[in-house]
């Protein structure tokens, strides 16, 4: 098996940061465009999976096991980078509301080459993971949304925080992420409170999940406490957004989260597994801001 390293040689990082000048109101907005951090794949999916392959690597997996919905990116995103890095890739998913954008993520799942299977409901989904553990397998929560993953959002506050020092934009008062499962909102919390920066943590959410906002924060209190930084009297504030991701102006400024990616056929089997997995019509429509939205002083 090849190591998962050459991918992470393969991202582009720092991610660049640049001022939009025809928005803010008055107010500077700064754009940390995350988009295309990596040739295969970019935007908050890259570098939670940077960090997540990294550990499979070092417990000797061969398999990644994941879990998401039908349309998920983060699916989408774990076949693509698992498998250049030489893992196979399992993914349970579970069906969820029709939109054409999610068929199109789905479609282009079903023919990255993982195994998809069908699971009913998020219930099945924690009783499938607890039986899949193995040595050779790492499994990977939805969403990339655990310790491991979280710190791939830990090491962009750090990023950040150099970048504020080297002058290239001011230090911001609120930081808008998409707030889905948690994992960048929760390792931007612990890097921004490590690094000293005082932003505000803005979290659009996309989920109709309630209490997350705990997790995000125990995650961030975690990661803090791996570090030995447990004592730290300060605490950085954490805003979650009822918008569930609504299209508005900053769609104008939303990232090609994926660069490439297989051509999809429109076959009757990429069909049927559509069909099985997609509910109709459509409830609501996720949509998700793939780069880190940064409002400046």
């Amino acid at each position: 098996m090849t190591t998962p390293f050459p991918v992470l040689a393969e991202m582009s990082l720092p991610s660049p940061v640049r001022r939009l000048e025809s928005f803010g109101n008055g107010n500077e907005l700064w754009l940390k465009d995350d988009s295309h951090i990596h040739p295969i794949y970019g935007g908050n999916k890259c570098r939670k999976l940077a960090r997540l392959l990294r550990k499979a690597a070092q417990k000797g997996a061969r398999q990644v096991v994941t879990f998401g919905a039908a349309g998920s990116h983060h699916v989408l995103a774990t076949s693509l980078l698992a498998q250049a890095s030489g893992f196979s890739v399992r993914a349970f998913v579970v069906p969820q509301p029709w939109t054409a954008h999610a068929e199109q993520v789905l479609r282009a799942s079903v023919a990255s080459g993982a195994e998809l299977l069908t699971l009913k409901s998020w219930v099945e989904v924690l009783q499938v993971g607890t039986q899949l553990w193995s040595s050779g397998t790492l499994l990977i929560p939805p969403g990339g949304s655990n310790i491991s993953g979280s710190l791939g959002y830990f090491d962009a506050a750090l990023e950040l925080a150099v970048q504020i020092e080297r002058g290239e934009l001011p230090e911001p008062d609120t930081i808008v992420v998409p707030f889905g499962t948690t994992g960048t909102a929760a390792g931007l919390l612990a890097g921004l409170e490590y690094s000293g920066l005082k932003s505000k943590v803005v979290g659009v959410s996309v989920l109709r999940a309630p209490a997350r906002a705990g997790l995000a924060r125990a995650i961030a209190d975690a990661i803090l406490r791996e570090l030995n930084e447990r004592g730290r009297a300060r605490r950085n504030e954490l805003v979650i957004d009822s918008g569930w991701g609504e299209v508005t102006a900053l769609k104008l400024m939303k990232g090609v989260e994926r660069r490439s990616g297989p051509r999809v056929s429109t076959s009757r089997s990429t069909r049927h597994t559509q069909q099985k997995h997609l509910q109709r019509p459509g409830l609501w429509a996720k949509v998700e801001i793939t780069t880190v939205m940064v409002a400046g002083r």
